[in-house]
């Protein structure tokens, strides 16, 4: 992963929730679902509610790419 620049991270840390669309294996984007996050320092969590086997987590793991929404 790129590393976050200082106005995203900044940006990522005022809100609770993120919006998030992993990428399908053609590389399009599926659609964006809402996600809780958090920042700590220079790094960003995002957290599934249904755990590991959640199908839109599963796919962002598996891809490695998406696309993030803040604020």
């Amino acid at each position: 992963m790129t590393a976050w620049t200082p106005d995203e991270l900044a940006r990522i840390g005022r809100t609770d929730e993120l919006r998030i669309a992993s990428r399908r294996k053609d590389g399009s984007l599926r659609p964006f679902i809402t996600i809780w996050t958090v920042r700590v320092g220079d790094d960003i969590y995002v957290r599934s509610a249904a755990g590991v086997d959640n199908p839109w987590y599963a796919r962002a793991r598996r891809s490695g790419a998406g696309r993030i929404e803040a604020g």
